[in-house]
């Protein structure tokens, strides 16, 4: 299996970094934090997990789970850009929320 290693320009997204970090340090398996030695793993066509329709888990079966029907835009200021559903741990991601 795969380590992955993201890293996040935390002056261009100052946000997306502190809710990273912030992730990291609450999730019970602390999710891709290098201090507590708990990388994420990436979802590869070798994962031995199949989906509904027989073929590998990946990254869109994942994303399906976490932003299904049921999943609704809040209503944001429009200065916020795209509003998007999307989850941390990544979908692509063993540790996603999605996956089995």
């Amino acid at each position: 299996m795969i380590k992955t290693d993201w890293t996040v320009d935390t002056n261009l997204y100052p946000a997306a970094g502190a809710y990273y970090w912030y992730m990291q340090q609450v999730m019970p398996d602390h999710a891709g934090s290098e201090r507590w030695d708990s990388l994420m793993h990436y979802l590869g066509p070798d994962t031995p997990v199949k989906n509904s329709a027989g073929n590998p888990w990946n990254s869109k079966s994942s994303r399906d789970q976490v932003c299904d029907s049921t999943w609704s835009v809040h209503p944001s200021d429009a200065s916020v850009g795209s509003v998007d559903c999307d989850e941390y741990a990544m979908a692509s991601t063993h540790e996603s929320g999605g996956y089995p």
